[in-house]
């Protein structure tokens, strides 16, 4: 019995001299090094580290980068999916309360989906996070409900504010105050509603900072008009939904720092008419249509003029089709297209359209890379036709 009770003081004693030196090395690291690891997590996480020790309590009060996702916040509530989004919104509301009052914030995101509700409260924590001089700004609201009811107001003070990097996601009604936000350098626009304008319909963006432009599924249809004038303008993309109804607009770009565009269900769907101007720097361009007769060949000529700088070319198969059965533009193609070196043709889905591509290649003279993007399904038949085609 003796020998049991040695042995287990022994077993006690070296359990006491294994802690002996463990030291907390990722509370030594400076508030820093702490915030930024905070970066690449969400504020719900990050509020229970304060219950780790005393040096942690308050440090999530001061982080600079506040990532609220209503996801994360699971409550069980009357409502049919059992999502309480009130509490989300308390959280949020006690997270703006209780943080250091000095302390800046670097990036703002939100992530919120739940039924209808008022833009009052999201106003709210915009105007906040605009006080504490926030620089990324990422709102993404969801509704339940999809019509009129669901649509959400934004300030004006979020486009005249510091903020540098704006990305909104959302039924939102976009204020005419953005065409001119001095700080924004990169701007993602998805479902938004665009500004009204002028009293002509016209739109002009012409933001003298702005480098990247996104703008995806985005409401033009009241437009007669949009004009992108942005001198620094690097890359922009356009994308629309197949589905939206058709338009009657005029899209004008005139970027002569723009080197990258990407045009997506837009031209000749949503916009009847495209004018690219002093694009110079243009060496990259991806353009898509969904239909042969979605755009006009005399508006399709404007448009390859337009891009005639490129070196890379990205073209949807009912584009290459359109080429290809417009003499005028087969004619003029080695001269239009004359810098092309590397050729890429999106996804096909039709074998109709595979007799295009040898027709169109004779017409590029310095292509030197040829890219084939081609549904599995049609992988044995493409080759046939293709092979077909190019040696006839």
């Amino acid at each position: 019995m003796k020998k049991r009770g040695k042995r287990r003081k022994r077993k006690r004693k070296k359990k006491k001299k294994s802690d002996v030196g463990v030291v907390d090395r990722i509370s030594a690291l400076p508030d820093e090094i702490l915030h930024n690891i905070f970066s690449f997590i969400d504020m719900t996480t990050i509020v229970t580290t304060s219950i780790l020790s005393k040096r942690w309590r308050h440090l999530w009060t001061s982080t600079p980068y506040l990532s609220f996702n209503s996801r994360q916040l699971y409550f069980q509530s009357k409502n049919a999916d059992g999502y309480d989004y009130m509490r989300f919104k308390q959280f949020v509301d006690n997270v703006f309360l209780r943080r250091e009052n000095s302390s800046i914030i670097y990036k703002f995101e939100v992530y919120l989906v739940g039924p209808l509700f008022s833009s009052c409260f999201l106003n709210t924590w915009l105007v906040k996070s605009l006080e504490s001089h926030v620089q990324i700004f990422d709102l993404e609201v969801h509704q339940y409900d999809h019509d009129e009811a669901a649509r959400l107001e934004l300030p004006d003070c979020l486009f005249t504010s510091e903020v540098k990097t704006l990305t909104l996601d959302g039924l939102f009604v976009i204020p005419n105050t953005m065409g001119s936000a001095a700080n924004i350098t990169s701007l993602h626009l998805l479902a938004v509603i665009l500004p009204d304008g002028n009293r002509n319909g016209e739109l002009i963006l012409s933001l003298p900072v702005l480098d990247n432009l996104k703008m995806h599924w985005c409401r033009y249809n009241h437009l007669n008009c949009l004009t992108i004038k942005c001198s620094l303008l690097k890359r922009f993309e356009m994308i629309s939904a197949s589905s939206e109804p058709f338009g009657s607009g005029i899209l004008k770009i005139h970027c002569p720092n723009l080197t990258w565009i990407n045009l997506t269900l837009c031209l000749g769907f949503i916009f009847k008419v495209c004018c690219l101007e002093n694009l110079s720097a243009l060496s990259n361009a991806h353009i898509a249509v969904s239909k042969e007769d979605e755009i006009h060949a005399q508006h399709l000529m404007e448009i390859i003029k337009g891009i005639s700088n490129v070196n890379a070319l990205t073209l949807s198969p009912p584009l290459v089709k359109t080429i290809t059965d417009s003499p005028e533009i087969m004619e003029m193609l080695p001269n239009l297209l004359h810098n092309v070196r590397d050729f890429i043709l999106d996804e096909w889905a039709e074998g109709r359209f595979i007799c295009a591509i040898p027709a169109i290649l004779k017409k590029l003279p310095c292509v030197e890379a040829f890219v084939w993007k081609r549904s599995l399904v049609l992988r044995n038949i493409s080759l046939i036709i293709f092979s077909a085609c190019f040696f006839s």
